[in-house]
């Protein structure tokens, strides 16, 4: 309750001229290119949680209690990617994780992905705009050349950098939302992150939004908060937003009964899956249950 949820302008995709291509590329090539090429990459929900558990697992303890859990989002970033980089970091990743495919495969590919990003076009009160700069939001390959381009430039001017990272100890990415542990001063990581976007600047990119907490102190990423105590220890708890009611399907609408039963079964075992303390879980799972009453969810469910 009031809060303004952000606006954002998606490009209508799914009639356009490239359309079946589009979906053909993705789901044959770009998908499993994408994540051969980008290792900052996290695919959802629970690819996070496993990298979480490898980071609890792969440092030690006196490391890890000195650790900031940190956050960070790039500024608008289908509207800033370059559609001449984004083919060029196509062009790389093929190269480099697609040694096998044919140059005739490979050019072939390129022209299709550049004839989608210059079919972005739309009709708004009987006329037709075309898209100026960036590329699409809302095509079947957008998120894939998006990845991909990103991570080719924070390669090439970032995570190449020792002295640049020696504070990182980790750091993942899911689109443009990124996360991960830093091991120096609240200080250090808001010098980190403008020598970043004084790198990045000259593509477009920015990081506008950043957020680092001390140890022990929880930051949001995904649907997950997570940061390492001062024992170094893991913890991990659900994060809601603001935005998010919490308002579930009306228990007496018309669906069947095991709808209702699979909507509570399967969002509780979400939070099971997310928050790795017992005690932490019961209370969720409190609040959690307190959701449903409003739908007339009945208590013995």
């Amino acid at each position: 309750p009031g809060v303004e949820p952000p606006i954002r302008l998606i490009t209508a995709l799914q009639e356009r001229v490239t359309r079946r291509s589009d979906v053909y590329l993705a789901d044959r090539y770009l998908k499993q290119l994408e994540r051969d090429f980008c290792s900052d990459l996290l695919i959802d929900t629970n690819d996070a949680l496993a990298w979480l558990d490898n980071i609890n697992d792969t440092l030690d303890h006196n490391t890890k209690r000195k650790l900031r859990a940190f956050t960070f989002d790039y500024k608008a970033l289908y509207d800033s990617l370059d559609p001449e980089l984004t083919i060029k970091a196509l062009s790389t990743a093929m190269d480099e994780c697609r040694e096998n495919w044919d140059p005739y495969f490979k050019r072939w590919m390129l022209k299709l992905v550049d004839l989608s990003l210059r079919a972005s076009v739309g009709m708004f009160n009987e006329s037709w705009y075309k898209q100026k700069r960036g590329v699409p939001t809302g095509g079947s390959l957008c998120v894939q050349i998006a990845n991909i381009a990103v991570y080719y430039i924070m390669r090439d001017l970032v995570y190449s950098d020792e002295s640049l990272m020696k504070h990182i100890k980790s750091v993942k990415r899911y689109i443009d939302d990124g996360s991960g542990a830093f091991s120096g001063t609240k200080r250090q990581f808001g010098e980190f992150i403008k020598k970043v976007n004084d790198r990045i600047s000259c593509h477009g990119l920015n990081i506008d939004e950043h957020c680092i907490e001390d140890p022990g102190e929880y930051v949001a990423f995904l649907d997950i908060q997570f940061c390492f105590d001062g024992d170094g220890n893991l913890k991990t708890d659900l994060h809601v937003k603001e935005t998010d009611s919490r308002s579930y399907l009306y228990y007496g609408s018309s669906h069947p009964n095991h709808t209702f039963s699979s909507i509570v079964y399967s969002t509780s075992l979400r939070l099971r899956r997310i928050i790795n303390n017992s005690d932490r879980l019961k209370h969720r799972m409190e609040e959690h249950k307190e959701c449903f009453f409003p739908a007339n969810y009945p208590k013995k469910m």
